[in-house]
């Protein structure tokens, strides 16, 4: 899934500041000229082409000066730039790719930049004020592409004659801050003068971290805590109640915004002295105690509670029960009604395949930014409570996620859409897929759709096995047909399929790659054949890795993530959902 956004190019001279716009694929871009630079910097997008014109003394020593298109990047990402040429205004000019901690000059930030004769460097300066160093480089041509991809404090740099050539220059580590900028820099090494380089691809792509957040909420008399082991939630919480105007309790939670979406958790258990404690799902308009809210939740003897604060400090109102046993999934979806209101829908299941509604109609009127996650409260200010959560995900309306098989370890999902990009962090177990059944955590549409094309940003797993592709499957069965693209650890992609339900998978063509890629799966619904395709993350043209008919009488599209090991779990992360 690709996205058109704005480049906004701010051009500075004495006394002078004015805004540019237009049409780019790699989010929206500002132009700074970071440093002392005798003259003016731009970036404008030509004909398709990002053209970044800089001067500037250098990009060395403790203090830099150039011209930066930069965006704010999170703890974890990847830069891509396809440099086209640069003119040669001195032998030292610039232009790669940079993050940096700040546009300080002198602020920490690593640079993997080409010379005019073809050198690549890879240099960084490891602290704000530190002098920058020089790691390591090799001779290329233009044009030639360049990667940086980022996780925490460390960066591994990456160059090669085309996308699919990529290979590792070196890694390093630098202080970045939670928040940092990334993207092209250009500096001609000469402040007299300005140098021009092209850029036929340039992008930002964004690795979610699992943006969980733990706090306690209110007057809880006994501090909670928050753990995470093998995708199941510890969550101790004490706290009065989820009751009357203000409430109690542990939460773990995410912001988020809009609306249409889904948050589903599996409750395992509860372990607390009070037949009143609480363990469920919350939406919430902030932390505050007595925050409008909705809570969805059971109690120790399996006793479910729909409940709604529609307004600050107001009473909280009881709207529906049920009666159930642990474990016990349940689901709270945001529909879309008019406006800024939502249809709110709560349904439970003892199996996450039967699901059941707990009748009581609820229009929610919530902000542009809200929160969403899972709550305990002890109902007792003087000991806690403590629930285990498996499965915690939140997924736009439409989109579902479902173990395929005995995965061993239950999976999960979560989209974020806070910021530019909408990037989906996936968890998921299982054996394989491959032989007569397949064993994985799909994240899927509802609809038989056309095409799947995501782009695959990391896939983090101890087996080389693990798999993390694009997949279309008659149905959830473990032995349905199927025809599957997926890409390895180390950058294998596998064409598979399997021809009919129960016959064994068939490895059909490979590739190898090197991430981010975008994967594409297209279908003619007409003959049943499918086409596999890669292509680079700022939509290079495509390369065929083969084609397969497999007739399916529906054909359920989406994401397929497998960690090869029951025992452990994959970690993949993706831009978009289906």
């Amino acid at each position: 899934m690709r996205k058109v956004f704005v480049v906004t190019c701010v051009l500075v001279s004495v006394g002078v500041a004015r805004t540019v716009s237009a049409q780019g694929t790699n989010g929206v871009l500002t132009s700074t000229d970071v440093g002392s630079v005798g003259i003016a910097g731009s970036a404008r997008w030509v004909s398709g082409v990002l053209e970044v014109s800089g001067s500037g003394a250098d990009i060395w020593g403790d203090a830099d000066a150039f011209q930066f298109a930069h965006a704010a990047v999170g703890r974890g990402g990847a830069a891509f730039a396809w440099v086209r040429d640069l003119q040669n205004t001195n032998p030292f000019a610039k232009a790669g790719l940079m993050i940096r901690s700040s546009l300080d000059a002198s602020a920490a930030a690593v640079i993997l930049d080409v010379k005019p004769d073809g050198g690549v460097e890879f240099m960084i300066r490891p602290q704000d004020g530190a002098a920058m160093q020089y790691v390591t480089g090799r001779a290329e041509s233009f044009p030639l592409c360049l990667q940086l991809v980022w996780n925490g404090s460390d960066v591994t740099a990456f160059a090669g004659p085309s996308p699919e050539g990529l290979t590792p220059l070196a890694s390093g580590t630098v202080s970045l801050p939670a928040t940092a900028e990334a993207g092209v820099a250009v500096t001609s090494h000469d402040n007299t003068q300005r140098a021009i380089a092209h850029f036929s691809a340039a992008e930002l792509a964004k690795l979610a971290p699992d943006d969980w957040k733990a706090v306690d909420v209110g007057d809880v008399g006994v501090a909670g805590s928050t753990g995470k082991q093998a995708g199941t939630w510890t969550v101790t919480g004490a706290g009065g109640d989820i009751w009357g105007a203000e409430d109690a309790f542990r939460y773990v939670y995410r912001p988020t915004v809009g609306g249409m979406q889904h948050i589903v958790v599996r409750v395992d258990d509860l372990a607390a002295a009070n037949q009143f404690a609480k363990a469920g799902i919350m939406l919430r308009d902030g932390l505050d105690p007595g925050a409008a809210a909705i809570v969805f939740d059971v109690r120790p003897g399996g006793q479910l509670e729909l409940m709604a604060r529609t307004k600050q400090n107001d009473s909280m109102t009881f709207l529906g029960t049920a009666n159930v046993t642990f474990p016990v999934w349940l689901q709270l979806t945001l529909w879309y009604d008019q406006g800024s209101s939502r249809a709110i829908e709560a349904s439970y299941s003892q199996d996450h395949e039967h699901w059941q509604d707990v009748p009581s109609p609820l229009i929610w009127t919530v902000k542009q930014s809200y929160l969403l996650g899972v709550a305990v409260t002890s109902h007792d200010r003087t000991q806690t409570a403590t629930a285990h959560f498996t499965g915690l995900s939140l997924l736009p309306l439409g989109v579902f996620s479902d173990d395929i098989g005995s995965t061993g370890i239950v999976g999960n999902a979560s989209t974020d859409y806070v910021g530019n990009d909408v990037v989906t962090t996936v968890e998921g177990a299982g054996r394989d897929v491959w032989g007569t059944n397949d064993s994985f955590y799909f994240v899927h549409d509802q609809a038989p759709l056309p095409s799947s094309s995501w782009s695959v940003l990391q896939l983090t797993a101890a087996n080389p096995f693990a798999k993390l592709g694009v997949m279309y499957r008659e149905s959830l069965a473990p032995d349905a047909a199927s025809v599957i693209l997926d890409v390895k650890p180390d950058g294998d992609l596998e064409f598979m399929a399997r021809m009919c339900a129960g016959c064994a998978t068939t490895f059909l063509a490979t590739a190898h790659v090197t991430l981010p890629k975008v994967l594409t799966l297209s279908r003619d619904s007409r003959t049943g054949t499918f086409t596999a395709a890669v292509s680079d993350v700022a939509q290079s043209p495509k390369t065929i890795i083969g084609t397969v008919n497999v007739p399916m009488t529906t054909a359920i599209g989406g994401v397929a993530t497998t960690s090869h090991d029951p025992a452990q779990l994959a970690t993949a992360v993706y831009e978009g959902a289906p």
